[in-house]
């Protein structure tokens, strides 16, 4: 999980401080395109600009991922701290304020993270606040401007609030609008009953997610077998087993799990034909040896 220089068998040479200084900046640059390509490769991610295909990808930062050992923070530092270590899909959750506004906020914990609730909030006061005291609360358009600039990022949405409520705000933002970027967000839906709200909105690629359902296993099958929009399905780790994974994926659909923070459990349910995680944990960066 690591990169190692090498050292070259080469005749020792006097050169300037100057000299000395440029050719580190050089091999720095390159270090760290090197280092952010083998991240890439192994996070696996890998999206057709040119086709609305589902995105074939094995790891998702949860709640746009850890930083700095904290969970569920939905910030701008988690978001860059993922990228920076190579990771281009995240999973991000969005709730409603009092006045219809859309923010990047874990309802269910919002206490724990030190933020008043946000359906009980209006957006101006929410924003004045920081997450734990230290991280930056997004708004949609703070999410429309990081897909802007980080091109290769996907975006998976699970709302904490109204679906039809939520996708509609998020939707709203000219920027989201854009072909180039709206393929690159993937709601999440919860029952039968989004299936009517996805369409009026058009989006034609959803994941379903189990955590709320309270359909069985086989009604599970049957919903996804009839609705052409679900391209993958994701559970949490308690739902799967290998049966009911084969299951899912004979209907052409992936399947992910979520919460898993233990690399040797990734790996175990990697190996029964599980496509991805949601996970909070990251490699440990090379860079802070």
């Amino acid at each position: 999980d690591r990169l190692r220089p090498v050292i070259c068998d080469q005749e020792p040479m006097v050169a300037s401080p100057l000299y000395n200084e440029r050719v580190a900046n050089i091999i720095d640059s390159r270090y760290q395109e090197l280092l952010n390509y083998s991240r890439s490769y192994f996070y696996h991610t890998k999206y057709d600009n040119h086709t609305n295909n589902f995105p074939d990808f094995t790891y998702i930062a949860h709640a746009l991922g850890s930083i700095d050992g904290h969970t569920y923070t939905n910030s701008r530092e988690a978001f860059l701290r993922s990228y920076s270590l190579g990771v281009r899909c995240f999973e991000v959750d969005l709730a409603v304020t009092q006045d219809n506004q859309l923010v990047c906020v874990h309802s269910e914990t919002s206490d724990k993270l030190k933020l008043p609730s946000p359906e009980q909030s209006v957006l101006s006061e929410l924003c004045k606040q920081k997450t734990l005291e230290k991280y930056s609360v997004l708004h949609s358009r703070d999410i429309a401007a990081l897909l802007s600039e980080y091109t290769d990022a996907i975006l998976i949405t699970d709302t904490k609030s109204d679906l039809e409520t939520s996708l509609t705000l998020l939707y709203q933002d000219e920027t989201l609008k854009s072909p180039d970027i709206s393929k690159r967000i993937i709601p999440q839906i919860y029952t039968k009953d989004d299936i009517p709200i996805i369409r009026k909105l058009g989006i034609n690629s959803v994941i379903f997610t189990l955590y709320r359902t309270k359909l069985s296993k086989e009604e599970v099958l049957e919903f996804v077998k009839a609705t052409p929009e679900i391209r993958a399905v994701t559970m949490p780790k308690e739902w799967f087993t290998p049966e009911f994974g084969k299951k899912v994926r004979a209907t052409g659909r992936p399947v992910f799990l979520h919460t898993l923070n233990n690399w040797n459990e990734i790996n175990g349910v990697l190996s029964l034909g599980v496509q991805g995680v949601y996970s909070d944990i990251m490699i440990k960066d090379p860079v802070d040896d």
